[in-house]
């Protein structure tokens, strides 16, 4: 990656701009069209050139809630068509474009000169900043240089033939934006291209929360714990996971035994440990997003199994497990309404989606749950799959599945031939796989 202040954008706009051009003639051709865009939410991000989470005034890139609105206060209001905030439009990008970019001509050598004297690399500016106001061609102080198709390398300007057309970004440091997409310019293409990913949203976000929530209140009951009153709390709590690791194998075993589809596709935790669970503080639980399908399931049957136990706890405790019951079996309706084979989701269908989703939300949240942009996010999704449809039919999983392949591939390569020995066995990879799927055809 490029040290010039950019973080990264110096590498990775001549790549989205090579994507683009090949794009254009592919779609010249009428014989493709890009769909959609399909990543998680970092990369998107950081393609778009958008603002994260932790980001005060836009956190998030699909509307304007701000960093103090973005808390479940706010639950209560969302609709299928109202997030509870004004959504950024494709229009809004353009505007916001139009307003943070100036196009110069270089047209004399002196005016080239000038300018490459007052560029310096800032990592404040993320990149090649101007240090002066140069008036004298319409150019002020904090101005940065951009990568374009005329000017990939910004640090290649002193080199260029003239004349040459430039693009300064002129965005406030805090602005919404922090570069232009190329990808946008691509005919058809604008933010609402994104089909956000449900695995990252909702497999990886709140469902793993939730699960680890719910295995801290299992520990926390006292009712998988030995009856010992000579062992030290963290022992006991260490006992009680492997109570609950015993029953999650059975569990296991009873599903490998009943459901054929779980027989062949399931996916199962190897282990069951107290940093997999995660701490009280975040409820990150450590598992991959297709073991946590497997979780979840085995969370509803074991609160169904243990109902009288848990309703004996304190009342407070039991009303707790009351919350989580219900927010487990919203979380399952979820997953199953989600399992649906067709792409195409009617009104009807979106609705008990999001209606599903707020009910696990605000029992999840009454239960002790911790609030976090992925909820917020997972609203997006919803009010999307009425346009883009099933959101487990966009999903990044067989992306994912690709990261261990390539990096067994990039480990026998040769670093003098890396690059190529990487695109050579993915193409002979995909061709292999292509010919597979002809033959069972």
């Amino acid at each position: 990656m490029c040290r010039c202040g950019c973080r990264g954008w110096c590498t990775i706009f001549p790549l989205l701009d090579a994507w683009v051009q090949d794009l254009e003639k592919l779609q010249a051709s009428l014989k493709y069209c890009v769909l959609d865009i399909q990543c998680d939410w970092p990369a998107y991000l950081e393609i778009i050139g958008g603002r994260f989470w932790n980001h005060n005034s836009h956190p998030c890139a699909l509307c304007r809630i701000s960093q103090d609105d973005m808390t479940a206060d706010n639950v209560h209001s969302i609709t299928l068509d109202n997030v509870g905030h004004l959504v950024y439009s494709s229009e809004d990008y353009n505007n916001d474009i139009g307003m943070f970019t100036r196009e110069i001509l270089v047209d004399t050598a002196e005016m080239l000169r000038t300018i490459a004297r007052n560029l310096e690399y800032s990592r404040l500016d993320r990149g090649r900043h101007l240090t002066a106001d140069l008036p004298r061609y319409g150019l002020r102080k904090n101005w940065r240089l951009e990568p374009s198709r005329r000017l990939p390398d910004v640090s290649q300007l002193e080199y260029q033939e003239l004349p040459l057309r430039v693009i300064f970004w002129i965005a406030p440091r805090d602005a919404r934006l922090t570069h232009m997409c190329p990808l946008f310019s691509l005919e058809g293409v604008t933010q609402d291209s994104w089909s956000i990913d449900i695995m990252h949203a909702w497999h990886l976000g709140p469902m793993q929360q939730f699960i680890s929530l719910a295995m801290h209140s299992f520990i926390a009951s006292g009712v998988f714990s030995p009856r010992s009153v000579n062992i030290e709390a963290s022992e006991l709590r260490e006992l009680a996971l492997l109570a609950i690791k015993a029953e999650l194998f059975q569990f296991y075993k009873n599903l490998r035994s009943t459901d054929q589809r779980w027989r062949e596709k399931g996916s199962e935790v190897w282990n069951l440990t107290m940093g997999m669970i995660g701490n009280e503080d975040t409820y990150n639980l450590s598992a991959k997003a297709a073991e946590s399908h497997g979780l979840l399931r085995f969370v509803l049957w074991l609160l169904h199994t243990y109902a009288d136990e848990f309703a004996k706890q304190p009342d407070e405790l039991a009303r707790k497990f009351a919350l989580l019951t219900a927010c487990a079996e919203a979380a399952h309706a979820m997953d199953e309404l989600l399992e649906l084979e067709f792409r195409q989701f009617t009104r009807q269908h979106c609705q008990a989606l999001l209606q599903l989703y707020l009910r696990f939300l605000t029992l999840y949240l009454k239960a002790g749950g911790v609030w976090r942009p992925k909820c917020h996010l997972l609203v997006h999704m919803i009010q999307r799959a009425l346009h883009r449809g099933n959101p487990r039919l966009y999903s990044t999983y067989r992306d994912e599945s690709l990261n261990g392949v390539i990096a067994k591939i990039a480990r026998s390569a040769h670093r003098s031939t890396w690059s190529n020995v990487i695109h050579w066995k993915c193409n002979f990879l995909q061709q292999k796989k292509l010919e597979d799927h002809a033959a069972e055809g």
